[in-house]
């Protein structure tokens, strides 16, 4: 579908294009007393995007079964339940994101895990060879590369450990639940071989899924190329803002902001540059209106919007802002604004984020 603005140039050519057909083909005259039957109203057609399918060939759940160095429950997948455009935006990338709880050796832990796919070994040589300036990883066997930060010895709270084979990367977080005991080391190395091991022999990944052409798109480098190109959406905010700076989603784990580069997701904030309070959050992910065709619904109450297949409205009355939602050209657009005190009536709030979602579908959508 392509943006709002070229769809009311077809819209209000396409009766010129009738009259200009009609003068080429010989009109029939109705016979005396027949009613004349009403020319037929063309109407656009909207259709979501097909939905991205898997591209990691095992689940959460027989990723971690039988793992060396590992036991512990069925690992299961991880949603974003309240981050719908970051959820979408994995699922797009083909990136898998599991949860589970067990031990490593001796030790309880909690492993969070995100596996990618279309990695350069070069590329990850390059990230290690960096890593390895500061100090702070450790690089281990595991597939053909692999580093932790995790060491015994320092009692991590927190740790990383990635392994990557055959283009995949697996990245995974490990937070002991209590004390470490001595095998802890050894059981995390003989988990990240057995993970690359069988990364090794996994099929080659299904081609990446692409973005419908007519999705919106913006540039994720909100105070750079987002602040050179923005000057509607300010325009159109009912305070007088600074640049914006990047608001991120990546929730710490290096593959999502990897997954959201990838697929162009843009998440910028604006505040007033004045004494005024003002605040206004843009998310944009590309693609992912293909997300209604999987039965998911925006939150809040439905308001009408044009050209888009859906639009609501979170009414945050106790503090004084508004979360418009929609799935329009093709992508998932959120617009949260707080005006403080700018604008002290609901309908004026939520017009006033409607006219940023305006500038953003007019500025940023298909030409």
């Amino acid at each position: 579908m392509g943006s709002f603005r070229s769809r009311l140039i077809v819209l209000t050519a396409a009766p010129l294009l009738v009259v200009s057909l009609s003068a080429c083909v010989p009109a029939s005259e109705p016979e005396p007393g027949q009613p004349q039957t009403p020319e037929a109203t063309p109407t656009e057609t909207v259709a979501a995007p097909t939905p991205p399918g898997p591209r990691i060939p095992v689940t959460c759940e027989e990723l971690f079964a039988g793992l060396d160095g590992f036991t512990g429950d069925p690992a299961e997948p991880v949603e974003f339940s309240s981050a719908a455009p970051v959820q979408a935006i994995l699922d797009q990338a083909g990136f898998a994101f599991c949860q589970v709880d067990g031990r490593l050796g001796a030790t309880a832990v909690s492993i969070t895990s995100i596996v990618g796919v279309d990695f350069d070994v070069s590329k990850i040589q390059g990230d290690i060879d960096t890593f390895e300036q500061y100090g702070g990883i450790d690089t281990i066997s595991g597939g053909e590369l692999s580093w932790t930060e995790c060491r015994a010895a320092d009692q991590p709270g927190y740790c990383l450990t990635n392994v990557y084979a055959n283009g995949y990367l697996f990245e995974f977080s490990t937070s002991p639940e209590g004390s470490i005991a001595a095998d802890f080391d050894a059981a995390l190395r003989s988990f990240a071989q057995e993970v690359g091991s069988r990364m090794a022999a996994w099929p080659a990944a299904p081609p990446p899924w692409v973005a419908p052409e007519g999705a919106l798109s913006w540039s994720s480098e909100c105070d750079t190329d987002v602040a050179a190109t923005d000057g509607g959406v300010r325009a159109a905010m009912p305070f007088d803002s600074r640049p914006p700076i990047y608001w991120g989603s990546g929730d710490g784990f290096p593959l999502i902001y990897t997954a959201l580069s990838r697929q162009g997701f843009m998440e910028c904030a604006w505040e007033s540059s004045g004494e005024d309070f003002g605040f206004a959050v843009v998310i944009i992910a590309p693609g992912a209106g293909w997300i209604l065709e999987q039965g998911q619904t925006l939150p809040g109450r439905p308001i009408d919007y044009p050209g888009a297949l859906a639009a609501t409205v979170v009414d945050e009355s106790q503090n004084s802002s508004v979360v418009v939602w929609m799935v329009i050209d093709d992508s998932l657009l959120v617009i949260d604004l707080d005006t403080g005190y700018l604008i002290d009536d609901r309908p004026g709030e939520i017009a006033a984020a409607l006219r940023v979602a305006d500038a953003v579908v007019a500025d940023f959508g298909a030409p």
